[in-house]
């Protein structure tokens, strides 16, 4: 998946850009696929790139599919789930809800496919530009805070990344636990 057409980035309200800084052209932030996880039965794959608003789905079959046309019947069964904010964290629980960071807030949301709501579930100053999130069997959802706006590539070439780059974790609602296929 690619970056959705003209996608513009604000973190915490500020205009972000790709900037290398050397010369080089500032361009718009154009991070692809980098997020995907499973629905509880593994019978859908949800994906998000990281320039982009909407979250979509694919059923999985068509993605283990050998068929010779198995790649143009995926593209062409990818549904638009719903507008979910910049993301780059994503990950599903048991009771299948999808939790995704929110990159230009100090969010977490979680989507609901049962009725399609999207809602804050965590909201902290501490965070910005989540991501590498994990659900455990304990109950919880591990992330990090990696401040990727802030990393030389955004920032004209000086990093201004505030350590510490530090886990945390929130207890999942409704008792959702780490998914286990068999």
């Amino acid at each position: 998946m690619r970056s959705e057409p003209r996608f513009f980035l604000q973190v915490w309200g500020m205009p972000t850009y790709h900037n290398p800084g050397m010369g080089q052209p500032i361009t718009p932030i154009t991070f692809g696929s980098d997020g995907i996880t499973l629905s509880v039965d593994g019978e859908t794959l949800d994906s998000r790139v990281v320039s982009g608003r909407y979250l979509y789905s694919v059923p999985t079959a068509l993605l283990r599919s050998q068929d010779p046309t198995s790649e143009l019947l995926s593209s062409g069964a990818v549904k638009t789930l719903t507008q979910k904010g910049v993301s780059d964290g994503l990950e599903s629980d048991s009771n299948d809800i999808t939790s995704a960071s929110s990159s230009e807030t100090n969010f977490i949301v979680t989507f609901n496919p049962v009725n399609g709501t999207v809602q804050t579930f965590v909201r902290d100053l501490r965070l910005n530009w989540t991501d590498t999130m994990s659900v455990t069997t304990d109950g919880h959802l591990y992330f990090m805070k990696n401040q990727l706006h802030n990393a030389p590539s955004q920032q004209g070439g000086v990093g201004k990344r505030v350590k510490p780059y530090k886990p945390y974790r929130v207890p999942l609602p409704n008792g959702g636990k780490e998914i286990m296929l068999k």
